[in-house]
C-alpha cells in the first residue's frame, strides 16, 4: 500500500477552491441551454501534484442536506452527475490527510 505524506489543511483546500473556480467557469449560461442538472467532477491531488487514489468526497446539498457520497479513482480523480442548481458543500478526506472543505455556489 502506498502511503502519502502528511500535507498541510490549506494545500488540499486551495485545490479545492481552484477546482470550485474552474466548476463554475465551466457551465454555459442558463440562456444557452435547456439543462437543469449538471456534473460535478475534479481532482484530488497533494503538494506534489499527484492525485489521490480512494480519497472519500462528498457533495452536500444545503437546501436539503442531501449527501452524496464518491471516492476517488487511482489518478485522483471524482465525478457526480446530474447535480441540481443549488449551494454545495464539497469534502474530501482519506487516511494521513487533513479534511479539505469548500463550498460551491449554483451556477445561475
Amino acid at each position: 500500500m502506498k502511503t502519502y505524506p502528511q500535507i498541510r489543511a490549506n494545500t488540499l483546500s486551495a485545490t479545492l477552491m481552484l477546482l470550485t473556480c474552474l466548476w463554475s467557469v465551466s457551465f454555459p449560461a442558463k440562456s444557452w441551454g435547456q439543462a437543469s442538472t449538471a456534473s460535478i467532477n475534479g481532482t484530488i491531488r497533494d503538494p506534489s501534484g499527484s492525485g489521490i487514489p480512494r480519497a472519500d468526497v462528498v457533495l452536500t446539498n444545503t437546501q436539503t442536506n442531501l449527501e452524496r457520497r464518491t471516492v476517488t479513482n487511482d489518478l485522483g480523480i471524482y465525478v457526480f452527475l446530474n447535480i441540481s442548481p443549488s449551494e454545495h458543500r464539497l469534502q474530501a478526506s482519506t487516511t494521513g490527510f487533513k479534511t479539505a472543505r469548500s463550498r460551491l455556489s449554483h451556477w445561475w
